[in-house]
């Protein structure tokens, strides 16, 4: 096994392990159980909570199904960074859209056009999907490595 591949899956076996302790409370909701376990939970609406907990909880089932750990790694992350993009105030604002030469602008000053190598998750509930000019785009985050 690559140490990549036992990293993902203790990952997956400590996710579990708090899923397992959260299951066998009866008090309040499974949002509500979740966000004891998981406290970044709190930055999300009390209904993003609840799909939340629900879409972990089906990706750590498909995990476990299927022996792949990243399935339900991704899915954590993604609500993760959600959670953390909203406690910083993204979706407060509105969204300034660049066009395709400012685009290509700042595509330039990136280390001689490069892209910087990055971190990519797709953003979930309120602030996953997000409408310009008639049409619905999923949003990401993108985290730069340096």
């Amino acid at each position: 096994m690559s140490e990549s591949a036992d990293a993902a899956r203790t990952s997956l076996l400590e996710l579990a392990a708090q899923l397992v302790a959260v299951s066998t409370s009866t008090e309040g909701t499974l949002g509500a159980r979740m966000s004891d376990r998981f406290p970044w939970m709190l930055a999300l609406s009390p209904a993003d909570r609840e799909v939340c907990a629900d879409d972990v909880l089906a990706a750590a089932r498909a995990s476990f199904a299927t022996n792949q750990p990243h399935l339900a790694i991704a899915e954590l992350t993604s609500w993760r960074e959600t959670a953390t993009a909203i406690a910083a105030g993204l979706g407060k604002e509105p969204l300034e859209w660049l066009d395709d030469s400012e685009a290509a602008s700042v595509l330039s000053t990136w280390r001689g056009g490069k892209r910087p190598k990055k971190f990519n998750y797709p953003l979930r509930g309120e602030l996953g999907l997000v409408q310009r000019g008639g049409a619905t785009h999923e949003r990401w985050q993108h985290k730069p490595k340096s």
